[in-house]
């Protein structure tokens, strides 16, 4: 609403873009500016920041719509972690999906799983495609490069399968295809929906084949079964039936790699005298942050300290 190169819109033509009043515009775009997010140039006239321009860039879409994501449904949800907490926080690891209840379901008054919510056919376009960016924008490419290379994918040859369970839109399936060897089938497994905005994305380089992990594992004997980031979001009845299909599948020579993230000890999070560097404490807050966002979608995030 607001093109690049502006000198400044004012905020009766931003106002008639968004087709919201001009009270409400100019409240959020002033809050915004005290955030060095868009600039008041002149009264009632606003410009851009290099901050604002940056959450232009087409490089950085995907990560705007992981924003997005974290204020729709992880904002709407987190007034009532306290509610949801004395309801259901006892139960959490003692149940089947079915059974899960979140803040998220207090917020969105729904009985249905978040995955099962954001993927039913009313609700895709507003959230389900928005989740697979989203997630595409949580993993900087560098970041990616440098945990996939820890591992030999070159070992696999010709014939070979690598299954990515839950992969999504793919976006880790192609790295890996990267760096497998001729004739080796990397299959990313998800939801029929994903699966389908997956195809469109990488389609010509990876085996898209929907499935429910909850379900018998089809793809019998694969040399590798990939669980990135999957169990974390669940609880542990639930991770009990995730990898029980998975161990059903496999043969005596198949690995499951399981990417996850792990706490540090408890020193690292007392500040006093721990000596921890100003990048350690950027993460901590990373990590909280994240731990409670999907405390309020998933319940409990089963990161292992």
């Amino acid at each position: 609403m607001i093109p690049n190169d502006s000198t400044g819109i004012d905020i009766s033509e931003i106002s008639r873009k968004a087709g919201l009043p001009e009270t409400t515009v100019i409240l959020v775009l002033r809050q915004l500016a005290l955030a060095n997010i868009f600039r008041e140039s002149s009264p009632r006239v606003f410009t851009h920041t290099p901050s604002s321009l940056l959450l232009a860039a087409p490089e950085f879409a995907n990560t705007a719509t992981l924003l997005l994501h974290h204020m729709d449904e992880g904002f709407k949800s987190a007034g009532h972690l306290p509610e949801a907490l004395d309801l259901y926080a006892a139960k959490f690891d003692h149940v089947q999906k079915a059974d899960l209840r979140t803040a998220f379901n207090l917020a969105f008054n729904t009985d249905l799983h978040y995955f099962d919510y954001i993927y039913a056919p009313e609700n895709i376009s507003q959230y389900g495609e928005r989740f697979g960016r989203a997630m595409m924008g949580h993993d900087p490419a560098h970041l990616v490069d440098g945990v996939i290379d820890l591992y030999d994918w070159t070992q696999f040859k010709q014939g070979g399968k690598i299954v990515d369970v839950g992969g999504g839109v793919g976006h880790i399936g192609v790295k890996i295809a990267e760096r497998v060897g001729s004739g080796v089938e990397v299959i990313v497994q998800d939801r029929p929906t994903v699966v389908e905005q997956g195809k469109l994305l990488h389609g010509n380089i990876l085996t898209f084949l929907p499935h429910d992990f909850f379900l018998e594992q089809p793809v019998k004997d694969a040399q590798v079964y990939y669980l990135r980031h999957i169990l974390h979001d669940w609880p542990d009845d639930v991770c009990r039936t995730i990898l029980r299909h998975l161990y059903s599948a496999m043969n005596a020579t198949s690995k499951l790699l399981i990417f996850e993230l792990v706490f540090m000890d408890d020193k690292f999070w007392v500040e006093e005298g721990s000596g921890c560097s100003d990048e350690d404490t950027h993460w901590k807050r990373e990590m909280v942050m994240m731990n409670l966002h999907m405390k309020n979608l998933l319940g409990l995030p089963r990161i292992v300290r």
